[in-house]
């Protein structure tokens, strides 16, 4: 394993972690639109909260392997992009089905951006 430079560990854990922050920047807003869109869909919240926790659990080993075989920068930005397109489509649902499709999106790129940045600042820093 290579350790980078101090003073290019410092820009590459602040990236690692803004993806991470970017995660619970989205999931924040996107929790007061998604209410306010099931309250309009007359809908419970138990189907839309599974949809989202669910895939996220099942998908963090996936993103993990797929960081081992392409590398860590081009998966997180995946992860990333993947997360904003689910948001695009629970932002433009007009059915319950259509927002589910995009939490369970959302769901599955948000399992990768937690462990990606964990991993990405796990391989900056030794422990002692």
């Amino acid at each position: 394993m290579v350790l980078l430079p101090h003073r290019k560990r410092i820009p590459t854990q602040q990236s690692a972690a803004n993806g991470g922050g970017l995660h619970r920047l989205f999931n924040r807003y996107n929790c007061y639109a998604d209410n306010r869109q099931r309250t309009t869909l007359g809908h419970s919240l138990h189907m839309d909260r599974s949809a989202y926790l669910l895939p996220s659990a099942a998908a963090t080993p996936v993103w993990a392997k797929l960081t081992d075989i392409w590398g860590r920068k081009i998966i997180l930005l995946a992860a990333v992009m993947t997360f904003s397109v689910g948001s695009a489509i629970c932002a433009t649902s007009t059915t319950m089905e259509s927002l589910i499709t995009g939490r369970s999106i959302r769901g599955s790129a948000a399992g990768g951006m937690i462990i990606l940045t964990n991993v990405c600042i796990s391989d900056l820093f030794i422990m002692r």
